[in-house]
């Protein structure tokens, strides 16, 4: 089923594997391509740099090595959009660090999550 993530090379940093292999299952029937899934900060790092092009991102907040601050800060720096999945944190906690990112709850329907990915870019991209 194509969504409005269809086309998107969606970076996924996630260290459940399980989690990550459901959500690249569903992002890649949806029609995204994957980065990842990055299981820690430096793999993420290192598929950020390694990128021609990245779309959006969905980062679980806590992950083997620290935690995925790191990542968005370097995400926002380079005006990539992000939706942050996780059993931890809240859009009060978050806000003002990262304005504009939201936040999903574990668990969330995937459907839902993949409707906030896709409307994390303008409209005159999709």
């Amino acid at each position: 089923m194509k969504t409005g993530v269809a086309g998107l090379r969606v970076l996924l940093v996630e260290d459940e594997p399980l989690v990550a292999l459901d959500l690249e299952m569903a992002l890649e029937d949806a029609g995204a391509r994957i980065l990842g899934p990055a299981p820690n900060v430096a793999v993420a790092m290192d598929l950020i740099e390694g990128a021609k092009r990245i779309d959006a991102a969905i980062l679980d907040i806590n992950l083997q090595d620290s935690d995925s601050y790191p990542i968005a800060e370097r995400l926002m720096a380079i005006g990539v959009p992000f939706v942050f999945h996780t059993g931890h944190g809240s859009q009060v906690e978050l806000g003002s660090r990262f304005p504009g990112a939201p936040v999903c709850r574990k668990p969330i329907a995937t459907q839902t999550l993949l409707d906030i990915v896709g409307s994390l870019l303008p409209q005159t991209r999709q």
